[in-house]
Formats: C-alpha cells, structure tokens, sequence
C-alpha cells in the first residue's frame, strides 16, 4: 500500500511540474530595447523585442497611446484589430496599430513568435493599457 501511495504521490508531482512548466513557457515577453525623446513634443519612441510563444498570446486586448508598428522577424502572428477583420503576419511582414484602438495579438504557428515592436506614444502615459 505504501508504495502504491509513493507511486501515486510521484505521478502526481510530475503532473504538476509539467503543468506549471507549460504555463511558465506559455507567457509572452516584451523587452524593451530602446527608448528615447522624439522631436514631436511629448512623443516618445519605445522599441521592444516581444517573444509569443506557441499557444500564447499578448496577454488580452489592449490599447495604447500612440501607434505601434511591429515587424515579425520569425514565425506568425495573427491580430485582431477592432473595426477590421482578422489578419495573420509571418516573417518578413510589418503592421500598423491605430493610436487608441483595441487590438489583440497571438501566435498563429507552432513555434516562437518574434517581432520587434516600435511605439511612437504620449510621454508619460503607460504603453499599454488592458481592456476589462
């Protein structure tokens, strides 16, 4: 009995490890690389490097005070855009985020997302704001 209760407490442990190492790979990351004062005033430009992996997304929809261009520099992502229809972007090809407008983006293949996400936003205003 006490080895079918060892077996059983390892299972389920292992369950656990696997599960909580998918949700951990699972999660997008956004690294800025750049951030500087534009001639614009009260503009800034914020360039991140952002990683989606596969099965993940940009955390839910969201807005942002200004526009923002993303190049994908590997896999594809797909992007909903509110008051447009649905498009998926793969390596190579740019898009263009209106200011203030509700967008969500996810990746749309089985491996790594990559892009590389320039801001052109208000100074002193949060980059992204979630929609409840």
């Amino acid at each position: 009995m006490r080895i079918i209760s060892a077996v059983c407490t390892l299972i389920f442990m292992g369950a656990t490890l696997v599960c909580v190492s998918a949700a951990q790979q699972a999660t997008m990351t956004n690294t800025e690389v750049l951030k500087a004062d534009l001639s614009a005033p009260g503009r800034e430009v914020v360039q991140t490097l952002i990683v989606i992996p596969s099965g993940a997304g940009s955390g839910g929809k969201h807005t942002h005070p200004g526009e923002e261009i993303a190049f994908v520099i590997e896999g594809a992502i797909r992007v909903e855009i509110e008051g447009e229809p649905p498009v998926v972007k793969n390596t190579g090809e740019s898009i263009m985020v209106p200011a203030d407008r509700m967008h969500f983006a996810a990746n749309a293949g089985s491996g790594p997302a990559r892009l590389v996400s320039t801001y052109i936003v208000e100074k002193g205003k949060p980059r992204t704001s979630f929609v409840k």
